[in-house]
């Protein structure tokens, strides 16, 4: 499961472990930051494994589906057998269902109950462990009648999704798909839903003969029905958990790769078709890459994915067939700005951590979540060098270290009150540097073969963070206790402060390391280092193990250039370091890694005035070969303004036209926004307006409304026709601050070229727009359309935004109706019923929303 937040354009970077303040004397205090706790805290409830009373072997399927009523008719035939002791009774999670019937496989009816969203079966006689039942379900699984809420990274719970099913809504296909992680199988056919469950399927849909069908395994065959209807029948012989289960339906096209001898399908939107391989075209080598690297073949028959519309997180990692949402589903041109690699990359890693070995209870799920995110490197790394890499692992120590800021849990955790709060920046950011840590503490060799023991010993089946560690330990021969007690049963992180200093007399130098901590809630780490000094003869390396609150080391040399704490980069830590600015740029010209130099440049912010020799450094960055160099550069550029600013501007101009990189000429064009002449700022994005890039087009956009809000609305019109998400956010933004009511209609059009996260953007400015405005006609409007969204939006995060707008448009509306103004500038009786109207329509409309809204997140936001 990939969580997506947003999708913004932006070409901030963000630095890795800080290094910003100085070592304090012995005599002196230091406050740490602390995480703020609500002081009416309470424990979350213990989350324990689920228990197994019988376990699922195998899953039969058979489904139809009314579209007009969002239902699924199915028939659900169950094998299974008790796990250990005798059972004389079924539970089977079954959410938000009608049972119509339930029998033996040989047809005899049981008796069953069903209530709290579960079918008790009363079973005809007792079964042991060595017995098999097989039993069949007829049932209607209706999602419409879910009111269980959403999540943060899931933001619904329906588990099946009937998108625009009728064919009302404009622009978007008719299409179904389900969402199984964390428990909302259930919600569409009758299982044991839980991941420490593993059972083989078959799945029959029967669907109109115009659409294409994808779930898990190997389509076995199709056969017509002669009523416009065709069954296809999906199997998997590999057993994998209830929430791995999927399907797909809508008029996809089909384009087709191999790898070894295996399909690898991609399943797009016809307009698409023709950019299949640009998105997606790397799988067969990303299939290549893991299967030698890992030690383990790809274990599944076919690989697919498929990009539907309102998917209700970033992608889910269903077994042999992922889902992406539309925001992967790009032309070629718009590719430019986003490389789709990483989300590919950290479902299809998910093949093995994940679905080939499952976390066996959520509490666990950093298994699952934490090895994807580090597969995102692992292929960065092999696929575009360590540069890349790096940046992308920097990415996710920034990611993990704003979380910590207000929230420090347990890798593996226990306690929570909500699966959903298991997916967040622990069970991902963190986790992939904890993993990049243990690989760099017993090295490659041993890494890949622990995990090549863990699948395989594993494979089909569910583990804990434990046998993990048995896995390693039995290759290494070490105890690995001291590394999981520290990083995966204990919450936060290390502070590390570094100082040396140098005896000329006696020609040695000490390294002192100290772990600041408050020692009633942070332990002691055990953290092995690398340190680099580097002399005029030479690098020499050290290996240090941290261990004590202070420790002090010495080596016998002459004076060095510079000493280069945690060589390698690898310490999930905050740090501060006591480095010169002659030793900044020494380390920025000469340590070897991309995370040096970006710690240089972060460290010489620090510095009040710079030297010259330092203010070459920096022009030399923002021209550097690699764009990460040159973007944390770009934020220095306040510094090299002080210095020189025509070369700056100079630079600027360059950059913003002729950089290879969109995310480099984007800010360029951000900075010289700043810095530029109205001149120069006018004639750069002007220049900007035509690049191949979107994104720097609709930076362009945003430059020029800072010198010529008039231009850049003119210019802003040109553009409505585009497609491009990021675009047309900028567009948006520029008519809701500028744009007058003969737009309206645009803008309410516009809604049908949003999905996914680009609708809670679209729903903002158009409200904003609304209430700029404050017109009769376009307020009356602009409410219907909010409502409309509102109510046809299966996601939280758009209604959300929905009652936010009307409840602002609401305000407006009483302090017009309070003080007699609007753009009219009308006060006759007619414009105070019109008033009157609107405020009744829109308490109407709340009270409307609190009879059937169940989500009280949403319900809080009515009656604030």
């Amino acid at each position: 499961m990939l969580r997506i937040i947003a999708f913004l354009f932006v070409g901030t970077l963000l630095y890795s472990c800080q290094s910003t303040e100085q070592l304090p004397k012995a005599s002196e205090t230091r406050t740490l930051d602390t995480v703020i706790v609500n002081s009416e805290y309470v424990l979350p409830p213990y989350q324990p494994t689920p228990n197994k009373s019988w376990e699922l072997l195998h899953t039969a399927l058979d489904l139809s589906f009314d579209y007009s009523s969002q239902e699924v008719n199915g028939r659900a035939t169950l094998t299974l057998h008790p796990y250990f002791y005798k059972q004389q009774e079924l539970k089977l999670d079954a959410k938000w269902m009608q049972i119509n019937r339930v029998t033996t496989d040989s047809g005899k009816a049981l008796n069953f109950e069903y209530k709290n969203n579960q079918l008790i079966i009363n079973l005809d006689s007792s079964y042991s462990k060595s017995d098999t039942l097989q039993m069949v379900v007829d049932y209607v699984a209706k999602p419409l009648s879910n009111t269980d809420k959403g999540g943060r990274a899931i933001t619904a719970s329906k588990g099946i999704y009937f998108i625009n099913p009728n064919g009302t809504e404009a622009n978007k296909p008719t299409q179904i798909w389900t969402q199984g992680e964390t428990n909302f199988s259930s919600c569409w056919f009758p299982t044991i839903d839980q991941p420490n469950q593993k059972t083989t399927q078959e799945i029959k849909l029967t669907v109109a003969e115009k659409y294409t069908t994808l779930s898990n395994g190997i389509l076995e065959f199709s056969s017509l029905n002669g009523d416009g209807t065709r069954t296809d029948y999906w199997r998997q012989d590999k057993a994998h958990s209830p929430y791995l289960f999927m399907i797909a339906i809508g008029e996809f096209t089909i384009t087709t790769d191999e790898w070894r001898e295996k399909e690898v399908n991609y399943y797009l939107e016809k307009e698409y078709e023709k950019d299949a391989r640009n998105i997606f075209g790397n799988t067969p080598e990303m299939l290549e890459f893991y299967s030698n690297l890992l030690g383990v073949e790809f274990p599944w028959d076919k690989y697919s994915q498929v990009v539907v519309r309102d998917f209700v997180s970033g992608a889910m990692e269903n077994t042999s067939a992922t889902i992406h949402g539309s925001f992967v589903q790009n032309h070629k041109r718009e590719l430019l700005d986003y490389n789709p690699d990483d989300i590919i990359a950290h479902e299809l890693f998910h093949q093995w951590f994940g679905d080939l070995v499952s976390c066996e209870s959520w509490s666990n799920l950093p298994l699952n979540e934490s090895f994807a995110t580090y597969g995102e490197y692992l292929w960065y790394e092999y696929k575009y060098g360590g540069d890349t890499a790096a940046l992308k692992l920097h990415g996710n120590l920034k990611s993990y270290l704003r979380e910590s800021s207000y929230k420090q849990e347990d890798w593996v955790r226990f306690r929570y009150n909500e699966m959903d709060e298991m997916f967040d920046g622990h069970s991902y950011s963190k986790g992939a540097r904890i993993l990049h840590m243990l690989r760099n503490v017993v090295g490659d060799e041993a890494f890949f073969a622990s995990l090549k023991l863990y699948l395989t010993r594993y494979a089909h089946q569910s583990a804990e963070m434990h046998q993990l560690r048995l896995c390693f330990e039995e290759i290494t021969g070490e105890d690995l206790n001291w590394f999981f007690n520290q990083w995966a049963f204990a919450s936060g992180h290390p502070f590390l402060e570094f100082t040396h200093s140098y005896d000329s007399i006696n020609k040695q130098y000490s390294v002192d390391i100290v772990q600041v901590r408050d020692r009633e809630s942070t332990p002691i780490y055990r953290l092995p280092i690398k340190i680099d000094v580097y002399t005029r003869s030479g690098v020499t390396r050290m290996d240090y193990v941290i261990s004590e609150e202070r420790q002090t080391f010495y080596y016998d040399g002459e004076r060095p250039q510079l000493v280069n704490f945690d060589a390698e980069k690898y310490l999930l830590c905050e740090k501060t370091e006591n480095l010169s600015e002659v030793e900044l740029q020494f380390k920025y010209y000469n340590a070897p890694l991309f995370l040096d130099r970006l710690e240089a440049l972060k460290e010489l912010n620090d510095f009040a005035i710079l030297k010259p020799e330092s203010g070459e450094l920096l022009f030399s960055a923002i021209n550097s070969s690699f764009y990460g160099i040159q973007l944390q550069a770009l934020q220095l550029s306040y510094k090299m303004n002080q210095i020189d600013s025509l070369r700056l501007r100079s630079n600027l101009m360059g950059l913003s036209n002729n950089d290879p990189n969109p995310k480099v000429r984007a800010e360029a064009l951000n900075v010289l926004a700043n810095f530029g002449t109205e001149d120069e700022i006018k004639q750069a994005t002007l220049q900007a307006l035509a690049d191949s890039s979107f994104a720097v087009i609709a930076t362009g956009l945003s430059t020029l409304t800072q010198v010529d809000s008039t231009l850049a609305y003119e210019q802003a019109v040109r553009f409505k026709g585009s497609k491009n998400a990021t675009l047309n956010y900028q567009v948006l933004d520029i008519f809701s601050r500028f744009a007058g009511p003969e737009e309206l209609d645009w803008l309410i059009n516009m809604n049908n070229s949003t999905s996914g996260y680009g609708k809670k953007a679209y729903v903002w400015q158009f409200h904003k727009y609304i209430v700029r405005l404050n017109n009769i006609e376009t307020t009356n409007r602009g409410i219907a359309h909010l409502k409309n969204i509102y109510f046809s939006s299966n996601q939280n995060k758009v209604k959300e935004e929905c009652l936010y707008g009307l409840k602002e448009i609401q305000v407006l509306i009483r302090k017009n109706a309070n003080s007699g103004e609007t753009s009219t500038a009308e006060t006759d009786p007619i414009v105070d019923d019109q008033l009157a109207f609107q405020i009744e329509f829109l308490e109407e409309l709340f009270n409307q929303i609190r009879k059937v809204e169940k989500d009280e997140s949403l319900l809080r936001i009515l009656e604030d």
